[in-house]
């Protein structure tokens, strides 16, 4: 059996949480098929910029490129020299980085059960897979930056730490600082005016830090996205989900912007990102946005009816998982 055919039967498999979301079935199901996937895929040979980071992770690196991203180039390195095994070193950092996303969940869900659906939509949705095929050093970087995300409402260390982790991992990370700071409590009941004010003033300032520091070239390594310009794509299907958010919260932006604020900075920062960049660094930077503002759609549905939680559920599942196998540039990485 082939990685296509592990893929498909993980695709279906993962959607069983989706429609019936719960701890076993996610756990003891769903965890163990998509690991299974994940260990064919590495087995199956390395793509583009994994086969890259393949070599990097036998050499201790030095220098501003590797400090400027030390916790990867840390974290490769020694999983590595662990494993003695490049295929062995990224299932291994494949673990944790699944080990982080499951304690945002947790830490954002609590008991409640939508977090196994939140878990699957994102394990399937094409930004993430494609992180674990191709885009290794912003995916390690992402798994931090949902730590920070999820666990910065009335915290501080936890987040703060996640935070620097995630840049550190991959300078883009920086970006999403607008979307954590106001996760957190400050700005919670926070006048719409300030909201729009920060959120182009951070963008801005972070915006002319990236430039300066080399950063968002960093973005632009790997050109392997969808093979289409998709950036405008995006910017649309965020400003869809942002309009969703409004009817949700009666058309309160206020709650709207609270309700995910991955979605309200990304509305800021995907415009500039498509001005003055190429399409992959903005298309990179909307990917990021999209996973973590993932759980947030998924919270919002919890409050319709069965029914109609399942459709939501099943619809953005379907979204964010099909274009994987729907352009032939990244349907690639699953053949």
């Amino acid at each position: 059996m082939g990685e296509f055919e592990v893929y498909l039967i993980a695709l279906c498999v993962l959607f069983l949480p989706v429609a019936f979301p719960g701890r076993r079935l996610f756990w003891l199901v769903a965890i163990p098929v998509f690991a299974a996937y994940i260990v064919v895929s590495r087995y199956s040979g390395f793509d583009t910029d994994v086969a890259k980071f393949a070599e990097w992770m036998k050499r201790d690196f030095s220098g501003f490129f590797a400090l400027r991203e030390m916790v990867y180039f840390t974290l490769s390195h020694g999983a590595y020299l662990l494993t003695k095994d490049e295929r062995l070193a990224f299932l291994l950092m494949d673990a944790g980085w699944i080990f982080l996303v499951a304690i945002a969940l947790r830490l954002r869900f609590g008991d409640s059960k939508l977090q196994y659906a939140a878990f699957a939509i994102i394990l399937m949705s094409f930004p993430v897979l494609m992180g674990f095929q191709n885009f290794y050093r912003q995916h390690i970087g992402i798994g931090f930056i949902m730590l920070a995300y999820h666990a910065a409402p009335g915290r501080v260390v936890l987040p703060s730490l996640s935070f620097l982790l995630g840049i550190f991992s991959h300078n883009s990370a920086a970006l999403t600082a607008p979307a954590i700071f106001l996760r957190t409590k400050f700005f919670k009941d926070a006048p719409l005016v300030f909201l729009i004010f920060f959120g182009v003033t951070i963008s801005a300032v972070l915006g002319l830090g990236l430039i300066s520091s080399g950063a968002v070239s960093a973005l632009s390594k790997s050109n392997a996205t969808t093979g289409l310009d998709m950036s405008l794509v995006y910017l649309a299907l965020f400003i869809v989900f942002f309009v969703y958010f409004l009817y949700a919260e009666k058309g309160n932006v206020v709650r709207a912007a609270n309700a995910s604020p991955a979605c309200f900075s990304a509305l800021f920062i995907t415009p500039g990102m498509i001005a003055f960049f190429a399409d992959a660094p903005a298309e990179r930077t909307a990917m990021i946005f999209l996973i973590l503002m993932i759980p947030d759609l998924v919270e919002s549905f919890g409050r319709f009816g069965r029914w109609e939680r399942f459709l939501l559920l099943a619809v953005l599942f379907l979204m964010l998982s099909l274009p994987m196998i729907a352009f032939p540039n990244t349907r690639n990485f699953v053949m």
